[in-house]
């Protein structure tokens, strides 16, 4: 049994970029664990405002209810970050975070010998539009990308989210594919629908349908019905 994380920038980014194959790795046996860094909700408006107030609560049961449709669990997050806005930070602040709230939770769940069972990490993509993606993947380099305090490297997997990958400062290159069968994409559906606020209708990139046909066109590129594609590299940022 292997355990896999899944670190993002905004609850819903797990579900539309990797929760084929989040659903596919509990399927087999595999504990997911996740984290992320902002409320995802913030950047629409004024601080403490009581429209903020309520989305925000809104965005933390559905992220909830998408954890319980896929079969893995939160285990860090909401930070307390500002949504869309991460670059007036630097990667350490963001390392600090998954280092300080992130790995000492996974070290109490699972012991001390969990890093020998970490087979990878999924989060977002290096390139995205959205330049907290962009943070979150650089983040995830010193803390999981390099051996250090006898963990690591690990395999970083970065996914496509809709409205942000699509329009990539570097197009997305798929070099790793996870198949899937339909009881994944039906869980995957599960946990969209618990996002049911951020979707949007065809032919729209955030469309359920739009995300089949990206499970299919993926699936063509590795001989399977169903897939979706991640850019694994070695890199040092």
């Amino acid at each position: 049994m292997s355990v896999v994380l899944v670190v993002v920038a905004h609850c819903d980014d797990e579900a539309q970029g990797a929760g084929g194959a989040i659903a596919r790795h509990v399927r087999e046996g595999d504990v997911v664990y996740g984290a992320y860094f902002t409320d995802g909700v913030g950047s629409r408006y004024e601080s403490w405002c009581d429209e903020w107030r309520r989305e925000k609560e809104e965005r933390r049961g559905a992220a909830k209810s998408a954890a319980a449709a896929l079969g893995f669990e939160w285990i860090a997050g909401p930070g307390d970050f500002p949504d869309n806005a991460m670059d007036r930070l630097s990667v350490l602040d963001l390392a600090q975070w998954l280092e300080r709230d992130l790995l000492p939770e996974l070290v109490r769940r699972e012991g001390e010998g969990v890093y020998g069972r970490v087979s990878r990490v999924y989060t977002n993509y290096l390139y995205d539009a959205n330049q907290d993606h962009r943070m979150v993947r650089k983040a995830c380099q010193p803390v999981f990308g390099r051996s250090v305090r006898g963990r690591g490297p690990v395999p970083i997997y970065e996914m496509e989210v809709p409205r942000a990958t699509e329009h990539a400062l570097v197009p997305f290159h798929p070099n790793v594919y996870v198949p899937l069968t339909s009881a994944d994409m039906d869980r995957k559906d599960a946990a969209l629908e618990a996002y049911r606020m951020e979707l949007t209708e065809p032919p729209d990139a955030a469309s359920m349908d739009v995300l089949l046909c990206k499970a299919i066109f993926r699936g063509s590129h590795c001989n399977a019905h169903l897939a979706e594609g991640f850019v694994c590299r070695e890199m040092t940022l």
